[in-house]
């Protein structure tokens, strides 16, 4: 397709990541102009390094599939930005809490609502402290397992975490 198509957006939309460094790495060779990914975004570090740097020599734009990008959010985000209702004092966060639950639906679902926390917050995270724990015991080498979905390694069916912004 990228050698008959003459592409300026591009959808990476596999759920899972085995494919995904070289699908990205091909189309920004390729010359499309954008790239919406699928999230998780790349199995390893360098795969996202790799990624995003064939994506900067070739001037391409690349996105990882978020909720910011929803007509929803972004108006929720322009009456927190108006004072419409109230300056933010704390957010809270929750998985889906099924069988997912702790690092694999941090993996799945959490990174959505960590970015919509940050979107809303309009700043990074400065500091954080996290908890994880496997059947209420805090998860040691043993709880290490393969996640489902390709996601790589992980551990804990409980996750807990804390997390500071400072907005100027």
């Amino acid at each position: 397709m990228l050698e008959k198509a003459d592409l300026d957006l591009v959808s990476v939309g596999p759920r899972w990541i085995d494919c995904h460094a070289e699908m990205v790495i091909a189309c920004a060779e390729a010359g499309v102009k954008g790239i919406f990914c699928e999230k998780p975004f790349a199995k390893t570090l360098a795969e996202a390094d790799a990624m995003i740097d064939a994506c900067d020599r070739n001037g391409v734009k690349i996105a990882v599939a978020h909720r910011r990008a929803s007509g929803y959010e972004q108006y929720a985000k322009k009456l927190v930005e108006g004072g419409e209702i109230g300056e933010i004092q704390v957010m809270s966060g929750h998985g889906k809490g099924d069988h997912r639950a702790g690092a694999m639906d941090l993996m799945v679902l959490g990174t959505h609502i960590l970015d919509s926390m940050r979107y809303f917050a309009g700043s990074d995270v400065v500091w954080a402290h996290g908890h994880v724990t496997q059947n209420g015991h805090a998860v040691t080498l043993e709880d290490v397992r393969e996640g489902a979905e390709q996601v790589g390694l992980l551990a804990g069916n409980g996750v807990s975490g804390y997390y500071v912004s400072r907005t100027e």
